[in-house]
């Protein structure tokens, strides 16, 4: 029974961060894991940008 609840956790959310549209704030209908890769990929820039001014 665990087991089960588990396994159906674990799909309820995969599919929420990888398929699910949000409509949230600034989100413009990216997926909660495509909104994250997006905020990651742009502090590596910033860090980037900062570590070639210094």
């Amino acid at each position: 029974m665990v087991d089960e609840m588990e396994k159906d956790f674990q799909d309820y959310l995969k599919f929420y961060f990888s398929k699910e549209i949000s409509l949230g704030r600034n989100r413009n209908g990216r997926t909660p894991y495509q909104f994250f890769l997006d905020g990651f990929l742009e502090l590596e820039k910033e860090e980037d940008q900062q570590s070639k001014i210094s």
